[in-house]
């Protein structure tokens, strides 16, 4: 009896130390794997962002050489403004549309700028702050990290924008060289003054921060 005892004693502690064995493997794993497969989303995250961005830019440059150019015309002559034919109005629409897909619906781009023409893209102390790095540092091509937006916590990728075609002029420039259109449309005091080269936005995409873990 005492060796049946001692035997099911020893086999009891053997199942207690493995047992602790394998919660401290478990502490460990999490301490060490943890931090790497929260960097691992969040890079791979951050790298659909900048695919995003760079369809959002296929948009713009589509926007700007082959829309812009058929209705050039019209847009002259048209009483009614067409806001397609703005760069930036035709990403942001487009991505409106991907924000009705499953999943997506959390997710936000947006052009800030600090004078738009459309009020929609006004730039919040924020994203203003990101404008103003990128203008003190011409050399840098991005910006990344969180903040809280609406009151949720987001990642954000932030690109800069500037004015790179003497053609953005014609509606940024002087508003009694604009479109008459689209003065009688958004008004003559929003929009204007900028100039070519000019870091005018952050072209900006938030994703919610529990997409990333």
């Amino acid at each position: 009896m005492p060796r049946l005892l001692k035997l099911l004693h020893r086999k009891r502690f053997r199942s207690w130390l493995w047992l602790a064995i394998f919660l401290l493997v478990l502490c460990i794993s999490g301490i060490v794997l943890g931090p790497i497969s929260r960097h691992y989303a969040e890079t791979n995250v951050i790298a659909n962002a900048r695919l995003s961005l760079a369809m959002m830019n296929a948009t713009r440059n589509y926007t700007s050489e082959s829309v812009r150019p058929a209705l050039e015309d019209e847009l002259a002559s048209s009483s009614h403004f067409i806001p397609e034919t703005v760069p930036a109005y035709a990403a942001r629409e487009v991505f409106e549309r991907l924000r009705q897909a499953p999943g997506y619906q959390s997710f936000f781009y947006t052009e800030a700028t600090l004078n738009p023409t459309n009020l929609r893209d006004k730039a919040d102390s924020f994203e203003s702050e990101l404008i103003a790095d990128f203008r003190k540092r011409p050399d840098l091509a991005e910006l990344s990290g969180y903040r809280l937006r609406g009151g949720s916590r987001v990642l954000y990728i932030a690109q800069p924008l500037s004015v790179g075609r003497e053609s953005c002029l014609r509606c940024h420039g002087r508003s009694a060289d604009a479109p008459p259109s689209l003065v009688a449309t958004y008004g003559p005091d929003h929009g204007f003054g900028w100039k070519l080269g000019e870091i005018v936005s952050a072209q900006t995409i938030y994703v919610p921060a529990a997409s990333v873990f």
